[in-house]
C-alpha cells in the first residue's frame, strides 16, 4: 500500500458518504496527505476526491476545518487550486471564525492568499475576535508547520492592504470567475498562475501595453508575482511558438553560395583587414564588420577606436552591435554602447528562408540568444550561455527592449529564450526589466525597424492562411 492510498484510507475512515448531509475528516491523516502530496496534478486530485465520494463541504469533527483549511495549512497551492474549483466552500469559518484565507494570511502563504482572493474570497470576512485576513499576517499559528519556502509576510500584508482587482464574494456553486472575464494583466497582478497561462493559450499577447505602457509581465514583476507566473509564462507562451512553427513552412537547409569566407586563411585575413585599417583612406566600416565575423576582436575594437560608423549596416542588414552580441563579443558590445550605438537596433534585410540569413527585426539581444550554445540557429559560431548573460545584463542596463517582436516570426528575446530552453538568459531579462522598471529608464530606448512591408511576412502568412484556417491577429508583417 502506498503512504497516499494509507493516508487516504485514514482520512476517509470517518467519511461516510457523500450523500450523506454531514461528512467529518480526520484532521490528522488530511494533513499528512496534503503534505505528501504537493505536486499532484489537477486531473489527480480530481479524480482521487469523485472516487472517494468526498463531499466539499465536509469539515473536522471538533475544529470545523474543511478540505480548503486543510489544504491551506498544509501549503498545497495545486489543492487549494482544485478544491476551489470543485465548489469547496472558499468563506467556510471553522470553531474560531477563521476562514481559509486567514490561514493563508497568518503564514505569509502569498501564492495561495492571491490565489483565494482572485477566486472570489471575501478580505474583509471578521474571524470571532473581530479581525480579518489581514489583522492576522503573521500571527502565531496552532496547528501545521510553516513553510518557510512559501511565506512572504511582507508580500502577504502589501497585497490585503491594497489587493490589485476588487472582486466579489463568490457562493460555491460559482467557486471562481470566468477565465473570459479576467484580463491578462489582471491575473498577471493576482498571480492566478492558471488563468494567466489559459489566457495565454487562448491568445492573450503578453507584450501588450495598458495605458501606462506597461504589458502584463512589467504589472507582475512590479506586484511581485513573476515568481509564480515564470512557469505559467512558458508553458503559455510555448504554445503560441509550436503555433508559428507547424503554420510556416519550415526552413530547408542549403550551402550558401558564399564560399569565398573559407578560401582564405587566418593569416590573409588578418592581413587584409589590418590593410583596410592602414590605408590613407581606411575602409574602417569594412574593417569592423571582417573583424567581427572572422574572429578578430583586437581589430574590431582597433576599427571602432578609428571611427568607423556604428550603425552602419553590413551586407545582411545587421550593425556593428548586433554582430558583435551574436559572435559573443561583452567587452566589444560594452564598448559600442559606450560609443553611443542603438541598443535595439534591428536587422533591415529579409530573412532568407532557405539559409535564415538576414532576420530582419532583431536586435542585438535576440541574436545573441540564436547564436547560443543549444539554440535552434543552423550553423555558425556558438558562444556559451554565460557569455549571452552578460551580454543581455549589458544591453538591458543601456536601456534595451526586451519586448520588441522579430519579423517576420513576431517573436521576442523572451520568447526565444522560451523556445530555447535558456533559462539564464530567460532570467536575466526579467532581472534586467525589473531594474529598469524600478530604477529606470522605465521607458526602453525605441526600435529602429518596425515589421512593416516584410515581403517574408507576407509569404509566411499566406502560407498559414492555406495550411490553417486560423488567422493570427499578431502579424504585423503582412
Amino acid at each position: 500500500m502506498t503512504l497516499i492510498n494509507k493516508h487516504l484510507l485514514l482520512g476517509l475512515a470517518l467519511v461516510p458518504s457523500c450523500a450523506e448531509s454531514m461528512q467529518t475528516l480526520d484532521l490528522i491523516s488530511w494533513l499528512n496527505y496534503f503534505r505528501d502530496t504537493p505536486d499532484t496534478t489537477y486531473a489527480s486530485i480530481k479524480q482521487t476526491l469523485r472516487e472517494q465520494n468526498i463531499n466539499p463541504s465536509a469539515t473536522t469533527a471538533k475544529e470545523k476545518l474543511t478540505l480548503l483549511h486543510l489544504a491551506t495549512i498544509a501549503g498545497s497551492e495545486n489543492w487549494v487550486d482544485t478544491l476551489i474549483n470543485i465548489g469547496c466552500p472558499i468563506d467556510a469559518k471553522d470553531r474560531v471564525g477563521e476562514t481559509a484565507l486567514h490561514k493563508a494570511a497568518k503564514r505569509g502563504y502569498i501564492t495561495i492568499v492571491r490565489t483565494l482572493v482572485q477566486a472570489g474570497a471575501d478580505i474583509h470576512t471578521k474571524n470571532n475576535q473581530g479581525k480579518t485576513a489581514l489583522d492576522v499576517v503573521g500571527a502565531p499559528i496552532q496547528l501545521g508547520t510553516l513553510h518557510s519556502e512559501l511565506s512572504d509576510l511582507k508580500a502577504t500584508k502589501k497585497f490585503l492592504e491594497n489587493p490589485p482587482v476588487e472582486l466579489p464574494a463568490q457562493s460555491a456553486s460559482q467557486p471562481t470567475p470566468s477565465i473570459q472575464s479576467t484580463t491578462l494583466i489582471q491575473a498577471a497582478k493576482l498571480g492566478n498562475a492558471l488563468a494567466f497561462e489559459q489566457l495565454l493559450v487562448a491568445g492573450n499577447d503578453p507584450y501588450a501595453t495598458d495605458s501606462q505602457g506597461l504589458n502584463a509581465i512589467d504589472h507582475a514583476i512590479l506586484n511581485n508575482t513573476w515568481p509564480h507566473l515564470k512557469d505559467a509564462f512558458k508553458r503559455g507562451r510555448q504554445h503560441f511558438i509550436n503555433q508559428r512553427r507547424n503554420t510556416y513552412t519550415p526552413l530547408v537547409h542549403k550551402q550558401s553560395k558564399r564560399t569565398y569566407d573559407n578560401e582564405k586563411s587566418e593569416e590573409e585575413w588578418r592581413n587584409e583587414i589590418e590593410n583596410y585599417l592602414n590605408a590613407r583612406h581606411p575602409k574602417t566600416n569594412m574593417a569592423l564588420s571582417f573583424s567581427l565575423s572572422h574572429n578578430f576582436p583586437d581589430l574590431a575594437i582597433r576599427a571602432i577606436n578609428q571611427g568607423a560608423d556604428l550603425e552602419a549596416p553590413d551586407n545582411e542588414g545587421r550593425t556593428p552591435l548586433i554582430r558583435a552580441a551574436q559572435y559573443g563579443y561583452p567587452t566589444i558590445v560594452k564598448l559600442l554602447l559606450q560609443k553611443g550605438a542603438q541598443v535595439n537596433a534591428q536587422a533591415k534585410n529579409e530573412i532568407d528562408l532557405a539559409s535564415d540569413r538576414g532576420g530582419k527585426g532583431r536586435t542585438a539581444i535576440q541574436w545573441a540568444l540564436r547564436m547560443t550554445e543549444g539554440a535552434t540557429q543552423k550553423g555558425g559560431r556558438y558562444h556559451d550561455e554565460a557569455t549571452t548573460v552578460i551580454i543581455i545584463n549589458a544591453l538591458m542596463t543601456a536601456g534595451a527592449d526586451p519586448y520588441i517582436k522579430d519579423c517576420p516570426w513576431q517573436l521576442t528575446a523572451l520568447d526565444w529564450t522560451t523556445s530555447n530552453k535558456q533559462d539564464d538568459a530567460f532570467n536575466a531579462l526579467i532581472a534586467g526589466r525589473e531594474k529598469q522598471l524600478r530604477v529606470g529608464p522605465k521607458k526602453a530606448a525605441p526600435a529602429t525597424t518596425p515589421c512593416k512591408n516584410s515581403t517574408t511576412g507576407r509569404h509566411l502568412a499566406n502560407n498559414r492562411r492555406s495550411t490553417s484556417t486560423n488567422t493570427d491577429p499578431t502579424t504585423s508583417c503582412q
